[in-house]
């Protein structure tokens, strides 16, 4: 029988101070990090000593009813929900709701008592819980309307907005949070998002700061927490934020320029444009202001760090390629050194997210900055309260240059089965932890009867699955890496992009053609044509030791800027013999905005590296699609009966078969590891070698979404919200796939030039099975080896007849 617990129980427990139940001084009372022994990491742990390396995380979602902690019901509840996390084999839970925390400032109290609560029975099941909040948005709807459309859109949140009249008199510890927002340079009064409905506090408020800090040191003395996520990093009023006097003085101190009138359009640009185009990159002083709001929130996230170490801290960052979030200050290179864990939040409740490639890009952006992170942790290991003993086999794999990544997680959202499967599969195949998420808040109406699951339940299945049938830790995965794509965001950090175009039916909120938007070009054509590839960032680029340390092609796709470290760099890759493919533009201006007399592509083409390919304008992403567009029409008006053998590829798989030529092409000769000798398919493969022998991973990219028609989401119309995932294949429809492994370009990637070091007897056995989730039984694999040359490449037989969305096949 559960038993209801005497409230309060906390004095001396963990070695926690009392909570806020009992008076204690908040800037007074020494701080002792209440975390709990059964939490430490795990012996030899890569990452800090209280290392949380999240596999399968689930949100646990916070209602309004829970402040009436520690009413029974509230206790019995969180007993309930903390036995069916550790059921579905969750291993770190995170709070979700009460999230806009200053607006429950005057409920600490017992918003602390509930998390700890919370904390002590998941710690119970060896759960760890990481808090999740924004510390620097408040809503404040300012009439009904407003108030109506915020319970719509962001119910999830738990709304504890106050009374209009009651605003001014908010405060914690004595700061007003009126007198700590962020300034509107074109009114001079407090900002105001409407994405969110809020207003914000300022990152360069050092009232703010020192609140935050104390808050934090609060929550360290009464809660257990293993971790942090603090989200929302960000400035969501945009560039017209934020002209108060702690960022007018930043700017004239670290910048010698002055926030200038909004009438200044030589800064601001023109009157017209969204908030979210705002500004004038040619304007060295904009760039700068773009800087210096990026730096202001980086130096938070620092503060952040140094008061909840050694707890681990992450935050969100739904994107980090396009050009408008330099007006949300929203840029993870800025805050990579004060982060610990990376999280991608895999957007998207409704039909579309069946579309699961659209992520891929995002998603190989933020491995990349884990590495980066994780590169940082072995070069400073005092820093990450990390011992030398500590340094285990994985952290001298980075010493030699291997690349091994820092936690990262993906979070998918779901209302259903089928979009929490999906999800599984996606961190499975990227290599990442699952973060598994209901979002109810986000439907315009929640039924109640029945109720819809919990995230735990959604999942559960699927890790249940895992234990016993596929038990592969996603972080000692290597990916097969054949080609480095470039994703050079200084591009993004100085507003470069091409004009788009066509006309925009809201002219205020076009945006042109972006570098990041061929990065997202080239991974769909990647994934279609199942190439292992990383992305190479603009601090690599820069770097001619680690550009040339491998071997492996370079796509570099209309970076029309390239700083000068970097032009350095590339060359000394060229003139070493490197393999680099060019779209141009490539290099017509550099990081100051200053032009080139002549583009790098030219220049370059001119010197006669041997490894260079450049092609034109032509094959920039934009430019395909229209191409491909327009023989498409231009086919249907041809009248003859005279069908090409590729009148059935789609305009996709045009696209990504014109960017993969450039590939095999001279003098980049590339030969991919895994090839398709079958019929053409929709399923996508994903090798990775662990300790323990290969893993191939099998995602359908042909899924098609179905609809609820009885829910409706706050951001779409009604039928759109996913409830469960079909494939373009019919069912029975045999689908024998033939995949070829070339194991010459596999030794390269992983750098094994010794033919003894992977052979088809250790790669594969005939042992190997393929098995998925939706299966009741094993399907066998079928080896062929070339009688020739049997440890060149070997052939795998897969049936995937009648499978939807998954499988896997585990080598010896």
């Amino acid at each position: 029988m559960l038993k209801y617990p005497t409230m309060p129980s906390f004095v001396g427990k963990a070695g926690c101070q009392p909570n806020a139940y009992f008076d204690h001084p908040a800037s007074t009372t020494p701080l002792v990090i209440a975390s709990s022994a059964a939490n430490a990491a795990d012996s030899g742990s890569l990452y800090r000593t209280n290392g949380i390396k999240p596999r399968r995380m689930a949100s646990w979602w916070c209602v309004f009813e829970d402040l009436l902690w520690p009413e029974k019901s509230v206790v019995l509840k969180i007993q309930r929900r903390a036995e069916s996390f550790a059921k579905a084999g969750i291993d770190t839970a995170i709070i979700f709701g009460f999230h806009c925390r200053f607006d429950f400032a005057n409920y600490f109290d017992r918003l602390h008592g509930y998390l700890r609560n919370v904390a002590e029975e998941l710690h119970k099941y060896g759960i760890k819980l990481m808090d999740h909040y924004t510390c620097n948005i408040v809503e404040r709807p300012r009439s009904p309307e407003e108030a109506f459309e915020l319970h719509r859109r962001h119910r999830h949140h738990v709304l504890l907005y106050p009374d209009p009249r009651a605003r001014a008199h908010q405060q914690y510890e004595g700061v007003f949070f009126n007198d700590i927002c962020e300034i509107d340079v074109r009114t001079g009064k407090r900002s105001f998002a409407i994405p969110y409905t809020t207003e914000s506090f300022c990152h360069n408020n050092p009232d703010f700061l020192e609140m935050h800090r104390r808050y934090l040191q609060r929550q360290l003395r009464e809660i257990p927490l293993d971790g942090y996520q603090v989200d929302d990093m960000c400035m969501y009023a945009g560039t017209i934020s934020c002209g108060c006097e702690h960022c007018r003085r930043r700017f004239k101190e670290e910048y010698g320029y002055e926030i200038p009138p909004y009438e200044d359009k030589s800064f601001w640009g023109e009157a017209n444009e969204h908030y979210v185009n705002k500004g004038n990159y040619e304007n060295p002083a904009f760039r700068a202001y773009i800087e210096m709001r990026m730096r202001s929130v980086a130096d938070h996230a620092a503060m952040v760090r140094e008061t909840i170490f050694p707890l681990q801290l992450m935050t969100c960052c739904s994107a980090s390629g396009p050009i408008h979030l330099n007006s949300l200050a929203l840029d993870l290179d800025h805050m990579k050194p004060h982060l610990d864990m990376l999280m991608l939040e895999n957007c998207g409740l409704d039909i579309d997210t069946a579309d699961w490639p659209r992520a891929e890009a995002e998603v190989m952006a933020q491995k990349d900055i884990a590495v980066q992170i994780q590169r940082k942790i072995v070069g400073e290991p005092q820093l990450r309260g990390l011992d030398e003993p500590e340094l285990t086999e994985q952290m001298e794999a980075t010493v030699r240059g291997e690349r091994v990544l820092a936690p990262a997680v993906a979070l998918s959202y779901t209302i259903y089965e089928d979009g929490a499967y999906l999800g599984w599969s996606l961190a499975r195949f990227w290599g990442v932890g699952n973060w598994c998420s209901t979002l109810h808040g986000r439907l315009v109406y929640e039924p109640t009867d029945p109720s819809l699951p919990e995230s735990s339940e959604l999942v559960a299945p699927y890790n249940s699955w895992e234990d016993i049938h596929s038990p592969i830790d996603c972080y000692s995965g290597r990916d097969i890496v054949e080609l480095r794509l470039v994703n050079n965001q200084i591009n993004r950090l100085v507003g470069w992009e091409t004009p788009a175009d066509e006309a925009h039916p809201a002219p205020e909120l076009a945006q042109g053609h972006q570098h990041w938007h061929e990065v997202e070009g080239w991974t769909r054509a990647l994934i279609k044509h199942n190439i292992g590839y990383r992305q190479l960032r603009g601090e690599e680029l820069a770097d001619a030791e680690q550009l040339t340390a491998e071997d492996t092609p370079i796509v570099l796709a209309a970076s029309g800027v390239i700083s000068d470290a970097q032009q350095a760099a590339l060359e000394t890759y060229l003139a070493a013999g490197g393999r680099l493919v060019i779209i141009r533009p490539c290099g017509l201006i550099n990081e100051n905005y200053v032009a080139r007399p002549v583009d790098l592509a030219s220049l370059w083409s001119e010197r006669g590296y041997p490894g260079l390919l450049v092609v034109g304008e032509e094959y920039r992403i934009h430019n395909l699609v229209a191409d491909v567009a327009e023989k498409a029409t231009s086919a249907e008006a041809d009248t003859t009966d005279v069908a090409s053998e590729t009148d059935t590829a789609t305009s996709a798989d045009r696209i990504a078969a014109a960017l993969v030529d450039l590939l095999v092409a001279a003098p980049i000769n590339f030969s991919p590891v895994l090839s398709i000798v079958s019929e053409p398919t929709e399923w996508s493969f994903r090798l990775r070698s662990h300790p323990d022998g290969f893993v191939l991973h099998a995602l359908n990219r042909g899924l098609i979404g179905e609809g609820d028609p009885n829910l409706e989401s706050a951001f779409g119309n009604p039928g759109r919200i996913l409830k469960s995932l079909h494939t373009v294949q019919p069912v029975g429809y045999p689908q024998n796939i033939r995949l070829r492994i070339d194991l010459a370009a596999l030794r390269a990637a992983l750098r094994t030039p010794d033919h003894t070091g992977i052979t088809t007897d250790n790669l594969f056995s005939e042992k190997s099975k393929l098995i998925s989730p939706e299966w009741d039984t094993a399907r066998s694999v079928i080896l062929t080896t070339d009688a020739e040359a049997p440890n060149d490449e070997i052939t795998l037989t897969l049936d995937l007849t009648d499978t939807r969305i998954y499988a896997v096949v585990q080598g010896s």
